[in-house]
């Protein structure tokens, strides 16, 4: 007969210690093996209790001391995991196994410290327990009073003999986790005790660089270039160790984890797998302090990331302008190239960082860099659309009228992107209204073919030709017109553009809109039409009828 819980009168006697009722019991016949609905067992509920007279009194009755629930839980681990100190020595001296685990791969020992039981440790120390085990994660008893902030249970293993320098699958030591986990008096410990000060995970970070990330674990695209077992480690670990903050002190600043490891002699000139220096992770998390204490400790201000990219241009990319005014002022290049052929500059102006490009412009950026493909920070800026740092590139005089590889100027690249806004910037500062690109475009073109009528009204009252012609003889009138966009055409026709233009293969403006069927091109032809004379209307209708099979798609 049980409860509800599955609990015999036997276990129910046992749980609240009545050993006379469970010898009664017992000489009744009951079974001493009994599991509930959970598959405890009277012995474990009387180690767990910590009911010391109880449990040799199972045992001699025929209680299984080393019987396993389904999760390996023992009469041993459940008391361990309880913390019955005295229990857990009876179970010893009655044949309990102390090195038996649980389904996570936990020993007594390691549920010990993991839990801070300075007493219970000992006492499993003293009967013999492996005090390098690990669990199923990898884990030791050192680790796990590590990453707890157990120094007291961490000095007590340490002396003991553990192994201050194992590693996990994933790399980790007793004092990455301790690093990682913000466990400051347990971090000088291990390395007064000789911990390896720069012991490297499998991404190749050190504790230094665990510190300059300052808590700061992986993003998603990290992760995705971590090894599964580091990335799900690394949250494990801050998982495991959370509920212990609840009960600890403030825990110590990475700033002072920082200077404790380059006071014993942490490298700062070592890179991780991806070729991050541990001042360029301080530069990533705009951690000015550990910037600071980097380079005051010799860091290699131009050491680069395998994508070629500085500690400046990584705090450029992150727009963190104080993190790039200090690097300035160690003497950072200021036009250095990453392999992409971006400098800071570029960088910033992409970004749209005015404060940064200001920086970086009063310490001598070269306003008229250029990357491979002809791209400079001013046309850079353009093409994001960046109005801010335009203004500012514009006030430090750049070549204005600078041309990319095909070409195009910045207020072409505006003018066909439909940046009104900054072609009013670029006209004002004296951009070249009529300059040609590569295939004789001009910026009345790209704003033509795309249709953006604000754009050619805004050049048209600037004085642009309306009536230039590119490479392949085409007008601003007909580009607009091949390229159906009807608003754009009578924008244009308003403003006096020439109809009969013939371009290389003969075909005129009106003969390129004949050609197209739609209502709004119907239209379109109509008003060219109404612009034309009678006679100037037929002889161009003719002609063009003439060459209409022959015109070429633009």
């Amino acid at each position: 007969m049980s409860d509800t819980d599955g609990d015999t009168a036997l276990m129910i006697a046992t749980l609240e210690g009545y050993v006379d009722v469970a010898k009664m019991l017992v000489e009744k016949g009951a079974n001493v093996n009994a599991k509930n609905h959970k598959g405890f067992t009277a012995l474990m509920h009387a180690g767990g209790k910590g009911y010391c007279k109880m449990i040799p009194f199972l045992v001699e009755n025929g209680a299984i001391v080393n019987y396993k629930k389904e999760d390996g839980f023992t009469p041993l681990l459940v008391s361990s995991v309880n913390n019955q100190t005295n229990a857990v020595k009876v179970l010893l001296d009655n044949g309990a196994n102390i090195e038996d685990r649980d389904s996570d791969g936990d020993s007594a020992l390691l549920m010990a410290s993991l839990k801070g039981f300075l007493g219970m440790a000992k006492v499993l120390v003293q009967n013999g327990a492996n005090i390098n085990t690990t669990n199923n994660n990898g884990f030791t008893s050192l680790m796990l009073a590590c990453g707890a902030d157990h120094s007291e249970r961490a000095r007590f293993l340490i002396d003991k003999g553990a192994d201050v320098n194992a590693t996990k699958q994933d790399g980790f030591t007793p004092l990455l986790l301790a690093c990682l986990n913000q466990r400051l008096n347990t971090l000088s410990m291990l390395l007064q005790s000789k911990a390896d000060v720069d012991a490297k995970n499998t991404r190749g970070e050190t504790a230094l660089m665990l510190a300059c990330r300052a808590g700061r674990l992986p993003s998603e695209e990290e992760e995705d270039a971590l090894s599964g077992l580091l990335a799900k480690s690394m949250g494990v670990v801050k998982d495991l160790f959370k509920e212990k903050e609840k009960k600890k002190g403030k825990p110590g600043s990475y700033e002072d984890m920082a200077a404790i490891l380059l006071e014993h002699g942490a490298s700062v000139e070592i890179a991780n797998k991806e070729g991050s220096t541990p001042l360029m992770i301080a530069c990533i998390g705009n951690k000015n302090i550990l910037v600071h204490t980097l380079l005051q400790h010799k860091q290699d201000v131009e050491a680069k990331y395998h994508e070629g990219d500085t500690a400046l241009l990584l705090a450029c990319r992150e727009g963190h302008p104080g993190i790039v005014k200090i690097l300035l002022e160690y003497r950072a290049k200021v036009d250095e190239v990453c392999n992409n052929g971006f400098t800071a500059l570029m960088v910033t102006s992409k970004k749209g960082n005015c404060e940064i490009a200001s920086t970086l412009l009063d310490h001598g950026a070269n306003v008229n860099s250029k990357k491979k493909d002809g791209f400079t920070p001013l046309l850079i800026a353009c093409i994001y659309k960046e109005k801010s740092t335009v203004s500012v590139l514009l006030e430090n005089k750049p070549d204005i009228d600078i041309k990319e590889n095909e070409g195009k100027t910045a207020l072409m690249l505006v003018a066909k992107e439909r940046h009104e806004d900054i072609v009013e910037i670029l006209l004002e500062h004296g951009a070249s209204i009529d300059e040609k690109s590569n295939k004789g475009f001009t910026a009345l073109m790209y704003a033509s073919k795309k249709g953006h009528g604000n754009v050619i009204s805004v050049l048209i009252q600037h004085g642009s030709d309306i009536n230039a012609i590119e490479d392949d003889g085409f007008t601003p009138l007909m580009l607009a017109a091949i390229n159906e966009q009807t608003d754009a055409a009578l924008v244009l026709l308003k403003s006096n553009a020439k109809t009969d233009t013939q371009n290389k293969d003969s075909a005129t403006a009106l003969g390129l809109v004949c050609e197209k069927s739609s209502e709004d091109m119907t239209r379109l032809c109509r008003a060219t039409m109404r612009a034309l004379t009678p006679r100037i209307t037929m002889a161009l209708h003719l002609s063009s009828l003439l060459v209409l099979k022959d015109v070429k798609a633009y």
